[in-house]
């Protein structure tokens, strides 16, 4: 018997394969843009730790001084002190907890490692491999005895195992970081995402760990850590992992149940009142156990335009099922005349209901088909996005959605005032028809409220993307390298070697040597005041914590940077960075070029050039010269992004950063033959960067770029669908009412008087919904705004929101409209 249904449903499409056509793009296009939509949402709020995430937590203590600013995004208390955490370790009351940090080591030249190479790992502790179930495929892990004992062990992953010679690896000894381990295990697969036990400021997206080397061992030898370590004190210690003022060490602990995580909490705050006894805490921050789910949303982990996409997204989702209702029964309703015929040729309730279900799950089935073509090809453009969580976003269950929108313009003064005396009639008709005008009238509402967004959160993401730096872009290189055995021995004489090798090079202009540059993520922030402090006085003191840019000669000429005041360093005021010695040279720099930002922060009232900042509110610094931006290596908020100045400090550390100024159009040649001229030098080297300053800045902004592009075509979708439902429903409203329109043409109604009216008609419903839906715009950015900090929208994206809406359902209702006005009385009268 289906296969009868399915043959006359199939007969009704064929015969009007326009609309069928229309109908089921329309509905695969929005199933398509919802799926990608809800999938990279799911992707981004993935549980890291199915089945264990529920029983983890962290643990936040207030260890900071008083007089420590915390800054948003900057916040030290997201890690422990190596003293705390050592005394949680011991002391705490729970069955599993770990100290982490991340590290990024040096694999030298052994066994069938032949060119040197970096990878990055964590520092752990035993529990690590119960708590978060790191699998070892062979050996073992090492144990709580072996933390205790201060072993020199390590557990490989299986792709680092393989790049040393996976045979007889356990139990052999392996060099990472200059020193020896002895391999006890071999992991395998394991990457959560998000990677929420790393440092926040890293990508928590991307990255594996190809090494877990015990946290002890690393603390006691003061091996690398690429974790942000955050520093409260002036003093230097002799071991600054192991100095109570530095926070670096990440913490959670295994709870099981609720009264373990109170019994917990007792604990810490008994902890932090013996702290404060001892002198050690400051502040009566009350500490608490913060689980892994809660954890993820307090630091934003997930990107907040990802989360502002879910409501869109069920906007979306609203007006694609009100649609898609509304076309549905339209386009039954105009087969009651064939419905009632077959009613009276003895066809039952249930034959006509089968046949339109039929009808519509052959519609439904092919617009989902459709609908997943479109979402496998949109989140397959996602996957070739540079983004950190690209890779992860596949094809997951979802549901299926169709979209709608309508509206309408003016016409000449005389047609106005014919509209106007109509207005009142054309409302009585459609409170006859209040289902589909019901149906319109939220479909408008709901597009108008996502498209206004939307084009704000576009205009959001394009004003990023041409952020300004400071810096002229065009014709600047970039070469970050990393000196490796001898070559690192002596870093200074390295890069003037490198610093002259690149000068000879065809279509070298100049070439500075840097520690960083903008964007380039590499940031060092020192606290800078206007005044020196002078014990406890602290009246008059303006502080600020900008970055500081260290470079050899002539910086600001290479960089091209905009002075607005003062002069460039001179050359005679550089002196070493003195990287070894903990950036001594900061408090031996005599000359200062500020950003407009930083003068206007330190010295509101003007005349910076000539005056003096002090570091750490004791060493001056002449300011000499102020240029018109120069935004941070990494971007946080439009107050903060040009908090910078250049130090006359040449790089000395094993690791730095070329900026080389090529000639007109010839950037990419300066830097190839310039790596080459390099990786020639020294063999043993990195090069972890070689790139246009163009191409740095681009990967920078891949996220906004992803985010663009994914905003802009939800936009684009979101309209074609609406406007195919507009067309569909307003070819229904007009050939239902073929009988008036005849009539009213053989009384001597005009084809503009026809048009008019249905445009109007089209006018109220749509200006309606589009002021409610603008009330609705500002309500869900309201919403969006107070918990997700994105910025308020501005009235011009309200009035783009509903004139595009109203535009675009001016155009779909216009065509049908004129159809029916066009033809003859007498042939309505026939089709009617």
């Amino acid at each position: 018997m289906f296969g009868y249904y399915f043959a006359l449903a199939r007969t009704r499409l064929l015969e009007t394969k326009g609309m069928s056509a229309a109908l089921i793009l329309a509905l695969g296009l929005g199933i398509g843009a919802s799926m990608t939509m809800l999938t990279v949402v799911r992707t981004m709020t993935w549980d890291p730790l199915p089945g264990r995430s529920e029983h983890l937590y962290h643990p936040f203590i207030d260890a900071l001084p008083t007089s420590y600013d915390v800054r948003p995004g900057m916040d030290p208390r997201v890690a422990l002190t190596w003293v705390d955490a050592q005394n949680l370790l011991r002391q705490a009351p729970a069955s599993h907890q770990t100290a982490l940090a991340s590290a990024r080591l040096l694999v030298d030249a052994q066994r069938s490692v032949q060119i040197p190479f970096f990878t990055q790992g964590q520092y752990v502790t035993a529990d690590a491999f119960v708590m978060f179930g790191i699998p070892v495929a062979q050996g073992r892990a090492w144990t709580r005895e072996d933390d205790a004992a201060h072993a020199r062990v390590v557990v490989l992953s299986q792709d680092l195992a393989d790049r040393l010679g996976s045979e007889g690896l356990v139990g052999a000894t392996v060099r990472l970081g200059g020193q020896a381990f002895r391999v006890v295990g071999v992991a395998g697969p394991w990457s959560p995402r998000p990677r929420f036990y790393t440092d926040l400021q890293q990508d928590v997206f991307k990255g594996r760990e190809d090494f877990f080397i015990p946290i002890g061992v690393a603390a006691e030898m003061q091996m690398a850590v690429s974790s942000s370590v955050f520093s409260w004190s002036s003093d230097k210690p002799l071991n600054r992992l192991q100095d109570a003022r530095t926070s670096w060490v990440q913490f959670w602990a295994e709870l099981p149940d609720a009264a373990s995580v109170e019994q917990y909490e007792r604990f810490l705050g008994n902890y932090a009142r013996t702290q404060q006894q001892a002198g050690r805490f400051d502040r009566t921050t009350a500490p608490r156990m913060v689980s892994l789910r809660d954890f993820l949303v307090e630091h934003r982990i997930i990107p907040n335009e990802v989360k502002l996409q879910l409501a869109l997204c069920l906007g979306f989702l609203i007006v694609c099922l009100l649609n898609m209702s509304a076309l549905i029964f339209a386009r039954f309703i105009r087969r009651s005349h064939e419905i009632s015929v077959r009613r009276a040729l003895g066809a039952r309730r249930q034959d006509v209901i089968y046949q339109l279900c039929t009808e519509a799950l052959i519609i439904g089935g092919l617009g989902g088909a459709v609908g997943l073509i479109v979402a496998e090809a949109g989140l397959y453009l996602v996957r070739m996005q540079p983004e950190d969580y690209a890779s992860l976003a596949n094809m997951d269950l979802s549901m299926a959605a169709l979209t709608v929108g309508l509206a309408p313009s003016g016409h000449a003064d005389q047609g106005v005032r014919m509209s106007i005396a109509e207005v009142p009639l054309i409302v009585r008709a459609l409170t006859r028809n209040r289902v589909i005008a019901s149906i319109l009238l939220v479909q408008v509402l709901v597009a108008t409220a996502c498209v206004t967004n939307l084009a704000f959160l576009l205009s959001e993401r394009l004003g990023t993307l041409t952020y300004k730096t400071g810096l002229e872009e065009a014709n600047l290189g970039v070469i970050e390298t990393e000196y490796l055995g001898p070559a690192a021995a002596n870093p200074a004489a390295s890069i003037r070697t490198d610093l002259e090798a690149i000068r000879q090079q065809a279509g070298v202009e100049q070439v500075i040597a840097a520690e960083s540059l903008p964007l380039a993520q590499h940031n060092w922030s020192a606290g800078f005041t206007n005044k020196p402090l002078k014990g406890n006085d602290i009246s008059g003191i303006v502080e600020a914590e900008p970055t500081v840019y260290t470079a050899s000669s002539p910086a600001a000429k290479v960089l091209g940077l905009t002075l607005v005041a003062g002069r460039d360093l001179s050359a005679g005021a550089f002196v070493p960075m003195e990287a070894s010695a903990d950036y001594a040279g900061l408090y031996k720099a005599s000359e200062a070029v500020i950003s407009q930002a930083l003068a206007d922060k330190l010295f509101p009232e003007g005349g910076a050039v000539g005056k003096f900042l002090y570091a750490d509110a004791q060493h001056p610094i002449q300011v000499v010269g102020i240029v018109k931006t120069l935004s941070r290596p990494v971007l946080k908020t439009d107050a903060d992004n040009d908090m910078s100045l250049i130090l006359p400090l040449i790089p000395d550390g094993p690791r730095v950063m070329f900026a080389i100024r090529a000639a007109d159009g010839r950037v990419a040649d300066v830097i190839a033959s310039s790596e080459a001229a390099l990786s020639q030098r020294d063999a043993n080297r990195t090069i972890a960067r070689s790139t246009s300053f163009r191409e740095l800045r681009a990967d920078y902004f891949r996220h906004d770029q992803t985010m663009a592009i994914m905003f802009l075509s939800s936009g684009l979708a979101l309209l074609v669908v609406t406007a195919t439902g507009v067309y569909g429903l307003a070819s229904f409203w007009v050939r239902k009412r073929y009988r008036q329109i005849g009539i009213r043409r053989a009384l001597g109604a005009r084809k503009s008087d026809i048009l008019r009216y249905f445009l109007v008609e089209n006018l109220i419903l749509t200006a309606t919904g589009s002021v409610v839906g603008t009330a609705l715009a500002i309500g869900l950015n309201m919403a969006v705004a107070r918990y997700y900090e994105v910025a308020r929208i501005e009235a011009p994206f309200l009035a783009i929101g509903v004139l595009t809406v109203l535009l675009l359902g001016q155009a779909a209702a216009y065509v049908p409209a004129r159809r029916a006005a066009k033809e003859a009385p007498v042939a309505i009268l026939r089709s009617a």
